[in-house]
């Protein structure tokens, strides 16, 4: 097999907009190419009291994408877990 080299820097942030809402980004940038890394994305979240939303958005991809999720916190229930992507399938 060949190996391959790539080179990538990556920065990370994120900022509390209030006790139950967030967002967070990772920026990859490939210095090989000099490009925007396909693994950039912003996730938000909001935390409802009993039940948690999970936006990710994928902006630099071939065709942009997204996973959706809302599930209850509490563990009991995690497998009323409902998601989606951004081909509008349901994930499992």
């Amino acid at each position: 097999h060949t190996a391959t080299l790539t080179n990538a820097v990556t920065n990370g942030g994120s900022v509390n907009f209030s006790k139950s809402f967030s967002m967070a980004y990772t920026l990859a940038i490939d210095i090989k190419n000099i490009d925007i890394g396909r693994a950039t994305n912003v996730n938000i979240k909001k935390d409802l009291h009993c039940w948690e939303i999970n936006l990710i958005w994928f902006p630099f991809e071939n065709n942009i994408n997204y996973m959706f999720s809302i599930r209850p916190k509490a563990g009991l229930l995690r497998d009323l877990e409902y998601k989606r992507n951004s081909n509008q399938q349901r994930i499992n």
